[in-house]
């Protein structure tokens, strides 16, 4: 992968990180992190089909993660990461 796709593939993981906190924190008022993902989906679109998809994968692998740790309900966190987790 060509450092121009790598930079892509960081910041669209960034920004999932980020667009999840807002979420949490502003009570999941999607109106603000709706132009988070339209970014986030422009830059998948740059990296090419097979790319994209790889980095949605490992983004949302990464999101779950993140979910999964905020859980109190370990059933609910060990099903989040068996469906969802990639690995490190």
């Amino acid at each position: 992968m060509t450092q121009h796709k790598q930079t892509i593939q960081q910041t669209i993981t960034l920004l999932q990180q980020a667009k999840h906190l807002l979420e949490k924190e502003l009570q999941y008022d999607y109106s603000v992190t709706d132009e988070i993902e339209k970014i986030i989906e422009s830059l998948e679109f740059d990296l090419g089909e097979e790319e994209a998809h790889q980095a949605y994968l490992q983004n949302k692998s990464k999101v779950a993660k993140l979910i999964a740790e905020e859980q109190t309900d370990k059933r609910i966190s060990d099903a989040l990461l068996k469906r969802y987790y990639l690995g490190e």
